[in-house]
C-alpha cells in the first residue's frame, strides 16, 4: 500500500517502484489495522543490487496501523543489510489510539530510527505538524536524519519550497507546547473515529448492497470493482465521501483493495456530526432490505 504521491514522485525521479502489498488476517473483515500484516520474506525479495531505498508509512494510511517493534525493527535492519535508504513517514505519530497509546514497550508508536543506531544511520523521519493539527494546508513539517542524508534533503527543500510562512511555524510550535500540555491528541476525534492511529477507518464493503444498474460514470463503470462502485454510490444517495481502496494498491495487488473503503474523521465536529447521521441512512443497504 502506497500514498499515490509517493509514487508519483519516485516516477518523476525516474525511479522504478517494487510494490510489497499489506495483507489483511484470512476471515476477518472486522480486524484492527495493526492485525494486516508484511510478509518480510516477500520484502527482502523485492531487494536488487538497483534498490535505493524503501519506504515505510507509520502509522499507516489508510489503516490506521501502527507496526510493532518486531517490524520495524526487520524492515530497518534490511535497509542497513543491503544499505539502503528508510524513508519512514511518520505523519500521524501522535495520532494513536489505546491499545497502542498505553506505555508498553509493543504497543506503541516507535520511532524506527530510534531503535538502534544502524538503522537511524539509514534512516529518514518526516514529520507533519499541519497532519497532527488537522490542519492539512498548513504544509508545516521537518524531516530527522544523520547529517550525510539531510544535506540532499535541505539542498532539495530550498530550491522546491524554500521556506513554509513564519507565521504557521510559530502557530504549529505553540499549538505542539499546547498540545502536549493539554494532552489535546488522547481526546481529538475519538468520539468519531476508533483505528489503531491517525484518522482513518478502512472499511469492508462486502455487507453493502449497491445496485448493479445504478448510473455509474465512465471511469466508475471502467474500474468495475465494488469499492469504486460503492464509493460513488455514497457520494451520489448520501453526501458521503470516501476513497476506493484499489486506489492504495499497485496493479499487481489491486484485488486486496477492491472490498474496502477508506473514510477520514480530519473534519470538524459538525462535520462528523452530519456525516454519522448520513451514514445511518445506509443500513437498509447493509441489511439487504431493498431490492433493485
Amino acid at each position: 500500500m502506497l500514498q499515490c504521491r509517493y509514487e508519483y514522485q519516485v516516477k518523476l525521479a525516474g525511479g522504478t517502484i517494487r510494490y510489497v502489498p499489506i495483507r489483511p488476517p484470512e476471515g476477518n473483515p472486522m480486524a484492527n489495522g495493526s492485525d494486516w500484516t508484511i510478509d518480510m520474506a516477500e520484502l527482502e525479495g523485492t531487494i536488487n543490487e538497483r534498490t535505493k531505498m524503501i519506504y515505510l508509512n507509520n502509522p499507516h494510511n489508510p489503516l490506521g496501523k501502527v507496526f510493532s517493534r518486531a517490524e520495524l525493527t526487520a524492515i530497518g535492519n534490511l535497509c542497513v543489510t543491503y544499505g539502503l535508504v528508510l524513508l519512514s513517514d511518520e505523519v500521524y505519530e501522535r495520532i494513536v489510539f489505546p491499545p497502542h497509546s498505553v506505555s508498553d514497550t509493543d504497543a506503541v508508536h516507535t520511532r524506527v530510527a530510534s531503535i538502534s543506531p544502524e538503522i537511524f544511520a539509514h534512516t529518514l523521519t518526516v514529520v507533519s505538524l499541519a497532519k497532527l493539527f488537522n490542519a492539512t494546508g498548513w504544509r508545516v513539517g521537518f524531516v530527522i536524519g544523520p547529517d550525510v542524508l539531510m544535506q540532499p534533503v535541505i539542498a532539495t527543500h530550498l530550491v522546491l519550497a524554500y521556506s513554509s510562512s513564519g507565521p504557521a511555524q510559530d502557530a504549529c510550535a505553540i499549538g505542539l507546547r499546547e498540545a502536549e500540555r493539554l494532552d489535546w491528541w488522547s481526546v481529538n476525534a475519538r468520539d468519531y473515529v476508533m483505528p489503531g492511529a491517525a484518522w482513518f477507518i478502512f472499511v469492508s464493503v462486502d455487507n453493502i448492497s449497491v445496485p448493479e444498474e445504478y448510473n455509474y460514470p465512465p471511469l466508475v463503470a471502467k474500474h468495475g470493482t465494488k469499492d469504486w462502485k460503492t464509493c460513488y454510490f455514497l457520494v451520489q444517495e448520501f453526501g458521503i465521501a470516501s476513497i476506493p481502496g484499489t486506489c492504495f494498491y499497485g496493479e499487481d495487488n489491486k484485488a486486496l483493495g477492491a472490498r474496502y473503503l477508506r473514510f477520514g474523521a480530519c473534519k470538524s465536529d459538525e462535520g462528523l456530526r452530519l456525516a454519522a447521521e448520513r451514514l445511518q441512512k445506509l443500513k437498509p443497504y447493509i441489511l439487504g432490505e431493498r431490492t433493485f
